[in-house]
């Protein structure tokens, strides 16, 4: 039985791990997995253990009522600040000269450390803004 949910857990996060670059809704991965005839209470529970072994990170966007999940890749990600959309869910590391610069004027400025690890900021992607942009035309 330990397999099975193991297999299960691993296919959740390679599912995961080829939408790197999008923070996905928790009922959008629930209803891919139904598809499988993977329960509800499965791909929530294993969501959790990933989560906990930190292969992804969960979020939850300010007044949303939404959770997001998204792959972590430890490597990839030390150090970076996220930016995160909040009208198409695609997250991107944000230019790390940049982010150094934001960062370090911040902790000059307030005499807080930054922790980059867990660092998203919120916003419109370039390409929400165009399609906003166009409707307005």
């Amino acid at each position: 039985m330990a397999t099975y949910s193991t297999r299960q857990r691993q296919i959740i996060s390679d599912y995961l791990s080829r939408n790197t670059d999008s923070l996905l809704p928790a009922e959008t991965i629930v209803k891919h997995f139904a598809e499988y005839g993977v329960s509800r209470s499965t791909v929530y529970r294993n969501l959790a253990k990933l989560e906990a072994e930190g292969r992804i990170k969960k979020l939850s966007i300010e007044g949303s009522g939404r959770v997001f999940y998204q792959y972590h890749d430890p490597e990839g990600c030390r150090g970076a600040i996220h930016l995160a959309c909040k009208v198409c869910g695609k997250s991107l590391h944000a230019d790390p000269s940049i982010a150094d610069s934001f960062v370090k004027s911040i902790e000059n400025a307030q005499e807080f450390a930054v922790d980059r690890g867990d660092t998203v900021i919120y916003g419109t992607c370039r390409a929400c803004l165009s399609k906003a942009d166009g409707k307005n035309s």
